[in-house]
């Protein structure tokens, strides 16, 4: 039985994430615009953003449950769809997530091409890192 976690893989962040930075340096995000991030994790691209001065929110199901979801300019879905391993409950999240976006929407995921070590087990039409299951998964 596969037991999957998916709160690992929200990383401890010291810079922007690389779709926020990109954003940013894009200048898609900046002090004039909101910015929601739809499964932000830990909060450190809030936080970094905050510094900035960008309006911004974010919700997470695991580190900030209570936040509410709130439209905005500019809606990150980053490194997100990637860790939700039931194919309809990435589209639920993708339309969610549209539906508050004003102007941009950012999606960004992780496959397995973005992992030099190739670890990872096939899981239905993806694949599980160590960091995000534990037991036996049948391939």
């Amino acid at each position: 039985m596969v037991e999957i976690h998916r709160h690992k893989a929200a990383i401890k962040r010291v810079s922007f994430s690389k779709p926020i930075r990109l954003a940013v340096e894009s200048e898609l995000i900046n002090r004039e615009t909101s910015v929601f991030d739809f499964g932000c994790g830990r909060g450190d691209d809030l936080r970094l953003l905050s510094k900035y001065q960008v309006k911004c929110e974010g919700w997470d199901p695991t580190h900030k449950p209570k936040n509410k979801f709130t439209e905005s300019d500019v809606v990150n879905l980053g490194f997100v769809l990637n860790v939700i391993e039931d194919p309809k409950e990435r589209v639920q999240t993708l339309k969610k997530a549209w539906k508050l976006t004003r102007s941009i929407l950012i999606v960004s995921t992780l496959t397995t091409a973005d992992r030099a070590d190739g670890r990872g087990k096939p899981y239905g039409d993806g694949y599980l890192t160590t960091i995000a299951y534990s037991g036996e998964v049948d391939t």
